[in-house]
């Protein structure tokens, strides 16, 4: 549904291995090859913003530093924030609580952030799914307040502008989403909304980033 946050997998050994000039030499790779997608025959209907350092960082350790990977995983979910999608009339990026539908799935207290942060240092999304009424909603309004809250999510994370990756919280670049089932029933289960889930993942899978922690 979202393309978001890095893989749900730790790092892996070839992560750990690579030396700090090789992490350096794949971040301005990263840098090269995002100015040149830039000039893509395919352009989203707003402008594309430009990554932060500590997102590419980001990117890269979610891919294991293979710069022409995390590169093109970067350079898709930069598209889609500035593409328009599901019936809004502004870049998915541009959500927040004015746009249609989002305070009126506030106000159902199905999703919140905790106030806090969990014994890792993330951010953290409770979701009761006793409350969500796949009836209530459209699933392009639903969508588009889980795009909110995710985008809420990523402009809490700490924004640095230096290279160096050792100087980020990792920690802090993650994200935790609990899903309370309690008194939950199949009349809560919303197949539609899961069916995009499902075809966003796949499609990201072949093509773009990414997940949630």
């Amino acid at each position: 549904m979202f393309h978001f946050l890095g893989k749900k997998e730790p790092a892996t050994k070839k992560e750990e291995t690579k030396s700090d000039e090789q992490k350096t030499l794949a971040f301005n790779r990263v840098v090269e090859l995002l100015a040149n997608s830039e000039h893509s025959d395919e352009e989203p209907e707003f402008p594309v913003e430009h990554a932060p350092n500590s997102m590419i960082w980001r990117f890269l350790r979610a891919y294991s530093y293979d710069s022409e990977h995390a590169a093109m995983k970067l350079s898709k979910y930069l598209r889609w924030r500035a593409s328009r999608s599901y019936g809004i009339d502004c870049a998915v990026r541009q959500i927040n609580l004015t746009t249609p539908g989002v305070q009126r799935q506030i106000d159902t207290n199905k999703a919140y952030f905790l106030k806090g942060k969990d014994r890792s240092g993330r951010d953290v999304i409770i979701v009761h799914v006793k409350h969500h009424d796949p009836k209530y909603q459209s699933v392009d309004e639903i969508t588009v307040f889980g795009s909110y809250m995710l985008l809420c999510a990523e402009a809490s994370f700490p924004h640095s502008s230096k290279l160096e990756e050792w100087d980020l919280d990792l920690e802090e670049q993650k994200l935790c989403i609990v899903f309370d089932l309690h008194h939950s029933s199949p009349f809560a289960w919303d197949l539609q909304a899961g069916e995009r889930g499902r075809g966003r993942r796949e499609k990201r899978l072949r093509g773009r980033g990414s997940g949630s922690e």
